[in-house]
């Protein structure tokens, strides 16, 4: 009997369930689609109908021989430990090559939105080797995020590329100074101080240049 309460909606609830579980971990909707067909389809041949059903198939005839990305499998089947945000260069290149530029600039990102430090300094960086004449608007923005946030997480270095963004802003071929360029300074000061107590050689030599600057 297909009922409430009985044992095919305790089934669909349970799929739905896990569904949206794994949706929300990060899985494909591909893979979890196929995981909760290959659930039903196990129930059905272990079934008294299970004479009459097709063999369960494998990954690669599921999709029609397509391959599914990231090697997704093994991370719902326990073969691998959760990708989680790297903490270090060779952690960061492998989760790359694993998971692709896209999926595991993802995971990069969300850890340095959670506070992941490596993360946050390697976005800045990131963000750093970009030409200046090729940074469109968001990549700026995410320049200066990230850098803020390395920076304020402790990081020397981050802290005097700090200091250098706001000098950037600055028009240079300007004949006075206004209250932004005023703001800026300040604030670039502030960010080679912070740099400079850490020992930071090039933030002292910069802090140094600013001493004019008395405000």
């Amino acid at each position: 009997m297909w009922g409430r309460f009985t044992a095919y909606d305790q089934i669909t609830d349970g799929l739905n369930k896990l569904h949206v579980a794994m949706r929300r971990s990060g899985v494909s909707d591909k893979l979890a689609v196929m995981a909760r067909c290959s659930i039903v389809g196990h129930i059905i041949a272990k079934s008294p109908y299970g004479d009459r059903s097709q063999p369960l198939r494998g990954v690669d005839t599921f999709f029609n021989n397509e391959p599914l990305e990231g090697g997704e499998m093994f991370g719902i089947f326990g073969q691998k430990p959760k990708d989680g945000p790297p903490n270090s260069v060779g952690e960061a290149k492998k989760l790359i090559e694993r998971l692709g530029q896209s999926r595991g600039g993802e995971i990069i990102r969300a850890g340095a939105l959670a506070g992941n430090v490596f993360c946050q300094i390697f976005l800045s960086q990131a963000g750093l080797s970009i030409p200046k004449e090729r940074r469109n608007d968001k990549l700026q923005h995410d320049l200066v995020m990230f850098t803020e946030m390395a920076a304020k997480s402790g990081d020397a270095g981050s802290q005097f590329n700090l200091g250098k963004l706001y000098m950037d802003k600055i028009d240079a071929s300007a004949e006075y100074l206004d209250q932004d360029d005023i703001d800026n300074i300040k604030q670039a000061k502030y960010w080679y101080g912070m740099a400079s107590r850490q020992g930071l050689p090039e933030a002292i030599r910069s802090l140094k240049n600013l001493e004019v600057f008395d405000f």
